[in-house]
């Protein structure tokens, strides 16, 4: 695909902007639409919002729209249900029979002249003639229809759609052919949510439904964090990093998605990255595939979960999300996506849903499957092969015991091998390695055979049944991801596949394979006070509050392959302990591939850290040219009422670093903000500390503590004895009041 020119957009004011903030306390006075409301329409309570922000409280159950609904340039402004429509379980329908690609203007300017009827079908041809996308005169030629949408949200910042009902009816395209460079075609349709060019957009408790695509997210900011313009651009080109943190940040969590194409359609993402949280997608897929196929672009549209276009490395974190019927799930067509977000806790599978239908079968495996590259930042999911796969199984007719009973009945010695009363029949593959071709599962599982009646456990090599039913994945590709506790299973029974009812999307709880898969099986870094069960639903009916750092701060580029992270801890936690950072150099390409070119630094042992730390890493080695630098730290905290919490992970990420050299004595370099480390006939001696306390830490690469100090140093001065030190390349830690400053350094 070719790159899709735009016109340049006036981003809000730069700057980052704190995470926790309330959007909600900023707001003044509440709004109502419906009988004896305040408005008579939500447009037009939209439009009495004032600059201050305001909540749009909608008090009947249906509301048929005329046209699209418009938020531009707001700030706080939340659209929500009643709380007598909230106690009856009611989220009120937004619909539309009209079709909206079709009419002028917009409901906040429905007159505009640059905006004929039919500009969200623009381009529709290549010509340089108003709606095509050679033409410079209309600013929307080439854009209109990123402003598709039954709600669209542009330029605006902290806004919320919390327990709503958006429903698309059935769900519309458009082909537009020959469109980029005269020859390369475009497909798009109908939007539920489109959030343009607009900061921290939350959409929360809702049901969307019936749509192309149920969000459409178009972060584009020519100065983000992670913005490189490509030269196709109709936009002024501006060095990435110059305004950071204008747009994205969303938050979509605790949603039901059914019937849509796609989940998320996301486009041009050179800002903040987004959260994806405890949402439920079920048979989000293009039925009409087999359509749609006859043209390059209308072939990558198979439908799933999120389509990536031009997401290079704005990396979201997509987790605890059950994804149900969907033949891609990180999709992309060919041009600019790459494999950078964490996806962890999540359950998907489904796919014999669609078994009879042979095209979105094979999309599963297809190339546009971004997930099968996925496997660096791919931890404690669940994924359900489905009983229309094929299973390799062996019948084991005899098998290794350490009973020295048994084995002397056999006039053995133990070990023994025994020939079982009936062969045991062991699943020891499945069709094409995997769901994806290159990803492994691991073997070696134990199972039980009988020998004359009596039950012996053994193993084999090549079972794959870690489990009754289930596994374990090894391998993603070349990656051995098998540390990262990926489970698979043949099936995986819920309550109810159908939409509204109680147990929609919810696991069986007494059945023994959720038992065993799927309660209590997330990953700590959840931020849950106890193990958190996979996927969207938890077995305790709730969804917890998530703990963790602020992510996304930029990392200060310090000189000679060093960084400054600066810390900002949850405002719930009394204390704060980072107990794992890890950094990767990863490609900077649109390529599939994820291996990091570079380990930068180590694992660092347990420590403290507080709001306003600055944690300054520094790489151990030289870093190649065009690469992401990413940072990644796990840390755990005690929240204020006492309570001890693992927090998810915070990420720090830069886009298109030159090539670092990391000399072989770069003391000059950090003698302004760091210590100076020099080796002594005694062991290390560190020098440039500041009068006060100081702590050591020396521990080896896998986080054993081999050396720690607790003293003020004489003349800024502290020396680490060599006695007793290992071999190898050590980590060491030096913390001074605020200032937390680390290394790497060779043996003594």
């Amino acid at each position: 695909m070719h790159p899709i020119p735009l016109r340049p957009f006036a981003a809000p004011a730069a700057g980052l902007i704190a995470l926790f903030a309330s959007a909600a306390s900023a707001q003044s006075g509440t709004f109502t639409v419906g009988a004896s409301g305040t408005h008579p329409t939500i447009q037009a309570a939209i439009e009495a919002c004032p600059a201050t922000g305001c909540t749009i409280e909608l008090t009947e159950d249906s509301y048929l729209l005329t046209r699209e609904l418009w938020i531009e340039g707001k700030k706080n402004l939340s659209i929500v249900r009643s709380e007598a429509l909230k106690a009856k379980g009611v989220r009120p329908r937004l619909y539309t029979v009209t079709d909206l690609t079709k009419l002028a203007g917009t409901a906040a300017h429905p007159t505009d002249p640059q905006r004929p009827a039919g500009w969200r079908l623009w381009p529709n041809t290549c010509a340089t003639t108003e709606g095509g996308s050679k033409n410079t005169t209309n600013p929307y030629s080439v854009t209109g229809y990123l402003h598709n949408g039954l709600v669209v949200v542009k330029a605006s910042s902290d806004v919320v759609l919390d327990g709503l009902y958006l429903d698309g009816t059935n769900p519309t395209t458009f082909v537009n052919k020959g469109i980029w460079d005269c020859k390369f075609d475009f497909v798009f349709g109908s939007v539920g949510l489109n959030v343009y060019q607009s900061l921290r957009v939350t959409l929360r408790g809702s049901e969307v439904r019936n749509f192309f695509s149920a969000l459409y997210i178009n972060g584009r900011n020519i100065g983000g964090q992670y913005a490189v313009p490509n030269p196709n651009d109709l936009a002024p080109t501006e060095p990435w990093g110059t305004k950071p943190g204008t747009s994205g940040d969303h938050l979509v969590e605790n949603n039901a998605f059914t019937n849509n194409y796609w989940v998320v359609y996301d486009e041009a993402e050179w800002d903040l990255a987004s959260t994806f949280r405890f949402n439920k997608a079920l048979d989000n897929r293009n039925t009409d595939y087999a359509s749609m196929t006859t043209t390059a672009d209308g072939d990558n549209m198979a439908g799933g979960f999120l389509y990536a276009k031009d997401v290079v490395h704005n990396p979201h974190r997509i987790h605890n999300n059950t994804i149900w019927g969907s033949p891609l799930i990180l999709a992309w067509g060919f041009w600019r996506a790459g494999t950078q977000h964490l996806f962890y806790n999540n359950i998907v599978g489904g796919f014999d849903r669609f078994a009879k239908d042979a095209l979105l079968t094979d999309m599963v495996q297809d190339f546009r499957q971004r997930l099968s590259n996925h496997g660096l930042w791919l931890d404690n999911n669940l994924f359900e092969t489905g009983t229309t796969a094929s299973y390799m199984v062996q019948n084991q007719a005899y098998g290794q015991i350490d009973d020295p009973s048994a084995c002397a009945a056999d006039a053995q010695k133990t070990p023994c091998y025994l020939t079982w009363d009936t062969p045991v029949p062991l699943t020891v593959g499945i069709a094409n390695m995997w769901l994806w071709n290159g990803w492994q599962v691991q073997s070696g599982a134990p199972y039980t055979g009988l020998y004359k009646g009596i039950e012996y456990a053994s193993s084999s090599s090549q079972n794959i049944q870690i489990y009754p039913g289930g596994g374990y994945i090894a391998k993603a590709g070349t990656l051995d991801i098998s540390a990262a506790r990926n489970r698979w299973v043949k099936s995986l029974p819920f309550v109810s596949l159908e939409p509204g009812t109680d147990g929609f999307l919810v696991p069986d709880w007494n059945s023994t394979m959720v038992k065993t898969a799927v309660t209590g099986q997330a990953r700590p870094h959840s931020g849950a006070t106890t193990s958190l069960d996979i996927g969207a639903a938890t077995v305790s009916g709730t969804i917890p509050r998530i703990h963790g750092l602020k992510s996304q701060r930029l990392p200060i580029r310090r000189p000679y392959g060093c960084w400054d992270l600066p810390i900002q801890t949850d405002p719930e936690a009394t204390s704060t302990r980072l107990t794992a950072i890890s950094a990767w150099a990863v490609p900077f390409s649109d390529a599939a591939s994820t291996t990091p070119l570079a380990r930068i630094i180590a694992p660092l042992p347990d420590s403290s850290v507080s709001d306003g730390t600055v944690l300054h890493v520094c790489a151990g080695s030289s870093l190649p040219t065009d690469t992401d630098i990413r940072f990644q730290l796990e840390t755990s905290a005690i929240l204020k009422d006492g309570t001890p919490v693992a927090q998810e992970p915070a990420f720090y990420q830069l886009s298109g670093e030159a090539k670092i050299t990391v000399p072989v004595d770069r003391r000059a370099a950090l003698r302004s903000f760091a210590p100076i480390l020099n080796r002594t006939s005694l062991g290390l001696e560190l020098t440039g500390l500041d009068a006060g306390p100081v702590r050591v830490v020396l521990s080896t690469l896998d986080g054993r503590v081999v050396r720690t100090l607790d003293v003020s140093p004489i003349a800024g001065s502290v020396t680490i004895s060599r006695r007793g030190i290992p071999t190898g390349t050590l980590v060491l830690q030096v913390r001074q009041g605020s200032a937390n400053w680390q290394t790497l350094t060779s043996a003594l």
